[in-house]
């Protein structure tokens, strides 16, 4: 299988028009979708309430019919982080960004792993996660494990050059080392 990656400038294309239409494709930008906190999508995946969760280097949003509500800080303002992956458990929803990862649970937000670019971050069993960090100071990764709202790193991949995490629907773990 061939993968190609090409570089566009545009924030989102859905399809959404039936089969066989002329355009099956919208176009969503900030300036033109009230709620997208940002253009340079990092991150699309499933929400809970249906729709996507859209991550950005401004921000995250949930996108339902169109329609885009914006995380946001705990003030009401606008939340301006580099969104790279978002995990919705039973009780929160945790965003992995370029200087950690915020932890959002009934209207309060709690930041944790400061210093480390954060993705993905995955539920391995309900109430244990992990997460994978890129160091910003040393560029090292780093595999942590979650549990009772403590992280702490994963001793078995200290060391090691970890790209990425993944774990698969019958439960498996796969963690990709460079080099």
């Amino acid at each position: 299988m061939t993968t190609r990656c090409l570089k566009v400038s545009l924030a989102l294309l859905l399809a959404s028009a039936p089969a066989g239409a002329a355009d099956p494709w919208t176009h969503y930008t900030k300036e033109d979708a009230p709620g997208l906190p940002g253009n340079e999508v990092q991150y699309i995946g499933p929400a809970k309430a249906g729709g996507i969760w859209v991550g950005t280097l401004e921000g995250a949003a949930q996108a339902l019919n169109g329609a885009f509500s914006p995380v946001k800080g705990e003030k009401g303002s606008a939340l301006k982080l580099n969104i790279w992956c978002v995990l919705e458990t039973a009780d929160r929803t945790w965003l992995g960004h370029q200087q950690g990862a915020l932890e959002l649970r009934d209207g309060k937000q709690r930041d944790t792993l400061a210093g480390y670019t954060v993705a993905p971050i995955l539920e391995i069993k309900p109430g244990i996660l992990w997460a994978l960090g890129k160091n910003t100071g040393t560029d090292t990764t780093t595999l942590f494990e979650c549990r009772e709202n403590a992280w702490k790193p994963i001793e078995a991949f200290a060391k090691r050059r970890l790209t990425n995490v993944y774990q698969t629907k019958d439960g498996r773990l796969w963690v990709t080392v460079d080099g």
